[in-house]
């Protein structure tokens, strides 16, 4: 896992960086507000990810998928990873 994002940090100073957000699940509306900053790609990273697909068939889609339609109209990679809950990575 570490060898998918360290590829995708940009070389040298011309990038932004990697911002990081792990502290919890956020609301689905801040989830959605700081998802709208991303400016190339979005790593989202979970054992399930099923709070995440919730987001997108139990919410009105205002809250969640219109934002994530328009960052990939925007040319936004959004890559999920879903890591086994016995691999050493995420213990």
């Amino acid at each position: 896992m570490a060898g998918v994002i360290d590829e995708r940090l940009p070389a040298g100073d011309g990038g932004h960086g990697l911002t990081v957000h792990a502290h919890g699940r956020p609301p689905p509306t801040e989830k959605a507000a700081f998802l709208a900053g991303a400016q190339t790609e979005i790593i989202e990273i979970g054992v399930a990810l099923r709070s995440l697909t919730s987001l997108f068939v139990s919410r009105p889609e205002r809250d969640f998928a219109d934002p994530v339609r328009r960052l990939l109209s925007r040319g936004v990679r959004i890559t999920y990873l879903v890591a086994d809950p016995e691999s050493a990575l995420t213990i």
